[in-house]
């Protein structure tokens, strides 16, 4: 009987699944390209694309048994698959990016082709950073403390962490991270976990309802605790986060997301700056009287740039219009 060839791979019988995780443990921890360690909801983040993909392929009768035999075809599969769903340029850079990553790691980099390649639609990848239509609920018709007491009656931290994003601009991931005890210094909140570039900032803690608040949250935690509970991990709670708006109609489809209080908050600040209503609140409505300058308006839109978390001023424009 003939010896088996030793320098012939064998063929993973244990599936896909399989595959896929022992790449992750070998190579999800290091930047795409930097190769230093990558924090763990970056790596959160790859292993949900991936996962998602590889069954999504599955779900197309791509029956893929080892995630190295991944091809050209794979991805274009996979692109017109997300293009049919509308996902939004954001995310479909972001998907094929952790792709590309992907390829690194099982020795094919350069087979994937450019992003437009892939798509029938190239204005799929334009992102539009001005924003034409608010975002705000109060533009909804909807009374934000209203609807957050409303579901605090029953979930209290999830409708502290909604009331993060309206008193201080957060993001969702931020405020769902947030360490209270360790982010109030007194006079300004020191925003640090769940941020996006990891980049610390700084949100200042100026009314009574803010401080009435982060006393609530210092009151519910310990003290290196987090808006997470202790039996929960991020991305657990993330899940049962929304799945609790969803159940309160605060979908996409109802034109009512969590992000919407970041915008409310915003829009509150640039007003407060300069006296009027923002560029795309004044769209049908009368403006409060102001007799701002130019100057003002700029200086009031790096304000809300800072306030999001960006160095520049034009992003602004993603929350007030132009």
């Amino acid at each position: 009987m003939k010896p088996p060839n030793t320098l012939t791979p064998q063929k993973n019988n244990k599936g896909w699944k399989h595959s896929l995780n022992q790449l992750l443990k070998t190579h999800n921890h290091t930047h795409a390209q930097k190769g230093k360690v990558i924090s763990y909801a970056t790596q959160a983040a790859r292993r949900e694309v991936l996962f998602r993909g590889f069954q999504t392929l599955r779900d197309l009768g791509y029956k893929l048994n080892d995630v190295n035999g991944f091809k050209g075809r794979h991805i274009q599969a996979l692109a017109s698959h997300w293009e049919q769903q509308g996902l939004k340029s954001a995310t479909l850079q972001r998907y094929l990016s952790t792709f590309r990553t992907f390829c690194r790691w099982v020795g094919k980099e350069g087979m994937m082709e450019k992003n437009e390649r892939y798509f029938k639609d190239k204005e799929v990848l334009k992102r539009t950073y001005i924003a034409s239509t608010p975002k705000t609920w109060g533009h909804q018709g909807v009374d934000p403390f209203e609807k957050i007491n409303t579901i605090g009656e029953q979930h209290p931290r999830i409708a502290h962490a909604l009331s993060l994003q309206r008193l201080f601009g957060l993001r969702t991931k931020e405020s769902l991270l947030l360490k209270p005890h360790i982010a109030d210094k007194g006079s300004v909140l020191v925003v640090s976990h769940g941020t996006k570039g990891g980049r610390d900032r700084f949100v200042p803690i100026e009314t009574e309802a803010q401080r009435t608040l982060l006393n609530v949250l210092k009151a519910l935690t310990s003290p290196s605790e987090s808006l997470v509970p202790k039996d929960k991990t991020y991305a657990q709670y993330r899940n049962h986060y929304y799945h609790i708006l969803k159940q309160n109609g605060i979908t996409r489809a109802q034109n009512l997301t969590a992000h919407g209080l970041r915008h409310e908050h915003l829009n509150e600040l640039y007003t407060q700056k300069t006296g009027e209503l923002s560029p795309v609140l004044q769209s049908g409505k009368e403006s409060p009287t102001s007799e701002a300058t130019e100057e003002q308006r700029e200086y009031a839109r790096l304000c809300v740039a800072e306030r999001a978390g960006h160095s520049r001023a034009n992003i602004s424009n993603a929350y007030l219009g132009k």
